[in-house]
């Protein structure tokens, strides 16, 4: 990720835009949508990031009998999108 990105500053940024400023950091996103069939309509957008994962911040990984350290930053980030508005679907 660059140095130079602020997480918070993403905030309702489209989600394109926001992958572009965060470069090749590994991300989980998640489509924030309603409970019934819709559409989503209008601009695809960041609702929420942030660091973290599926993983303790330095979890400890075994292959075979070597243990390896991974670092925090290596942890991808979680990212909520949602689009503008949606249409129900009949």
């Amino acid at each position: 990720m660059r140095s130079d990105v602020e997480l918070d500053a993403l905030t309702l940024l489209p989600e394109a835009e926001a992958r572009r400023a965060l470069g090749d950091r590994p991300l989980e996103l998640t489509l924030l949508r309603p409970p019934y069939a819709a559409l989503g309509v209008g601009v695809l957008r960041v609702l929420r990031i942030r660091r973290g994962a599926s993983h303790p911040a330095d979890a400890v990984v075994s292959y075979a009998e070597d243990l390896i350290a991974v670092p925090s930053t290596y942890a991808p980030l979680r990212m909520t999108v949602g689009y503008d508005n949606y249409e129900r679907l009949n």
